[in-house]
Order: structure tokens, then C-alpha cells, then sequence
């Protein structure tokens, strides 16, 4: 915003994934299976890659003051889970399948930036804030009273494996300004 005496400009940019507390990317085998089948590899996978990325950039001119704001947010929540459901047959002595994986795996990226500019004669103030969240959860599990039979020997095993790889979460903010009187600049990330 420019103006002849005075210019104010505000900006509030967000992105989120997840934003739902009940927000749950899944796989499983519920409760009520029944798998008799031999030889079989069984494989339960989950896997999300939740990306928030969010921009405020802006400014504000005038003659004799001027003030502006840019706050930009990214946020990354939620659930990824691979299970098998309580009271699950996974097997049974007459039909052995060969092995059985579970696997979650989430890879969240959130990055926030922004950016203010500002500038008068007398007096000007800019304030830019940025805030960048990566809390994701992953959960890879049996459930109770699950039963499981394999194969015997070797190479017939139960994996079960949560993994959060490189859950990351930048913040860039920056405040230029300029006045012949009084410049207040006010940065502040947070990741």
C-alpha cells in the first residue's frame, strides 16, 4: 500500500495438512479377518507425504508514516498408522501364510516465509512473522488378542516398522525499512 500521508498493509497467508484432530491416513486388517492362506506375504503399508508451504510478502509506503504486517503459517498434523485390528487371525495351523509386514511411514515438510517492506519521511514500521509446524505422528501395531501363525523357518518373520523420515519445519521472516525519523523492524521466525 502507498499513500500520500500514510499506508498501512497487512497480510495473513496460512497452509495446513492435517488440520483435522481426527485426520488419520491408514492401513490395516480389522479385527474380523480371517487369513488362512499358505505362503502368502502379507504386506499392511501406510505412507503419506504431507507438505504445507506458506507465503506473506508485502509492504507499506507514505509521506509522513506508514506500517505494515505480513504473518504467514504452515502448519503439518495428523496420524499415518499400519496395524492389524484387535482379535485378528492372521494364520491358522492349516493355512500359514509366509510372512507379514506392517509399515507407517510419514515424510512431513512445513515452510513458512515471510517478508514486509516499509518506508516514510517520519515514521514507519514493519513487522513480518513466520511459523512452521511438522508434528505428525506414525504408529505401527498389533492389536490384542491378535493371533498370528507363519510359516516355519526362516525368512518367515513379522516386521513391523514406524518410520518418520526427515520431518522438517523452516521459518524465514524479514523486515526491510527505511525513514529520514523513526524505523522500527520487527522479524520473528519460528519453526
Amino acid at each position: 500500500a502507498i499513500a500520500l500521508v500514510g499506508g498501512a498493509a497487512l497480510a495473513d497467508a496460512t497452509s495446513t495438512v492435517g488440520d483435522d484432530p481426527l485426520a488419520v491416513d491408514q492401513a490395516s486388517i480389522g479385527g474380523d479377518a480371517n487369513i488362512h492362506s499358505d505362503a502368502t506375504a502379507i504386506t499392511v503399508e501406510a505412507t503419506r507425504g504431507g507438505s504445507a508451504r506458506s507465503e506473506a510478502d508485502g509492504g507499506a509506503g507514505g509521506l509522513l508514516g506508514s506500517g505494515a504486517l505480513m504473518k504467514a503459517v504452515a502448519t503439518v498434523t495428523g496420524k499415518v498408522k499400519a496395524f492389524v485390528g484387535d482379535g485378528a487371525t492372521v494364520g491358522t495351523t492349516s493355512g500359514k501364510p509366509a510372512n507379514l509386514k506392517l509399515s507407517a511411514t510419514d515424510n512431513a515438510t512445513a515452510a513458512a516465509n515471510a517478508t514486509v517492506g516499509s518506508g516514510a519521511i517520519g515514521f514507519t514500521a514493519g513487522a513480518s512473522d513466520a511459523e512452521a509446524t511438522a508434528s505428525p505422528e506414525v504408529d505401527a501395531y498389533i492389536g490384542s488378542n491378535a493371533k498370528l501363525v507363519l510359516e516355519d523357518g526362516l525368512g518367515h518373520d513379522i516386521d513391523v516398522d514406524a518410520v518418520l523420515n526427515d520431518s522438517e519445519a523452516d521459518a524465514n521472516a524479514k523486515s526491510y525499512g527505511g525513514s529520514v525519523g523513526i524505523t522500527i523492524g520487527e522479524p520473528e521466525a519460528t519453526a
